[in-house]
């Protein structure tokens, strides 16, 4: 999953907002350093990479691309997952895309600082570009897509081949909707545990 979805799969505390994002740059075992409902959020944000990384309805999605896309599999069906978020956002989650964007930037500008320098450059991006909001509209996730692509070494598919996943849209969305619920079960019984 990408950041709305993982944002959405916490309590809507400054703590656990920053966490659930602070789970993308802070890496390595020992949080410890971290205030508890960070490093639980942190935590939460590990194990739901895991456990959508082997849902089967995203393997099934991942088999939808060919090369030379099928290698960024992950990353697209996560960005795609966020988009079809973002557009059914007050059905699915009964808020507003808006204001619960700006509740999540408010609580990553409260505590960036945990993060290390280069995560914090990343956080300071989403906020500068409204970047949760910004899912809603497909041709920003495509430019969202090429950008990821241009930052490898060498040319990747994801800067040229970017239009190719349009057609899949509806097929990954339906992935979506199944899914989604699932994981928002899934998310809480194991934010639960992580309290216990």
């Amino acid at each position: 999953m990408n950041y709305l979805a993982h944002c959405c799969l916490v309590p809507a505390t400054p703590e656990a907002l920053a966490g659930s994002l602070l789970g993308d740059v802070i890496h390595g075992p020992d949080l410890s350093h971290l205030p508890a409902e960070i490093e639980r959020a942190v935590r939460l944000h590990r194990f739901v990479d895991r456990w959508t990384d082997e849902h089967p309805e995203n393997l099934a999605a991942r088999s939808l691309f060919k090369p030379p896309l099928r290698r960024f599999a992950g990353i697209i069906i996560d960005m795609a997952y966020d988009h079809f978020l973002a557009r059914n956002f007050a059905a699915l989650e009964d808020r507003n895309l808006l204001a619960f964007s700006a509740q999540v930037y408010a609580a990553l500008h409260q505590y960036q600082s945990l993060a290390p320098a280069r995560g914090q450059a990343r956080l300071r991006y989403i906020i500068d570009t409204d970047l949760l909001n910004q899912y809603w509209h497909w041709p920003s996730v495509q430019k969202a897509l090429r950008g990821i692509g241009s930052r490898f070494s060498r040319p990747t598919p994801l800067t040229t081949h970017v239009d190719e996943i349009t057609p899949l849209l509806p097929t990954l969305d339906e992935h979506f909707q199944r899914f989604y619920p699932a994981l928002k079960i899934e998310a809480a019984k194991q934010w639960h545990k992580l309290g216990a």
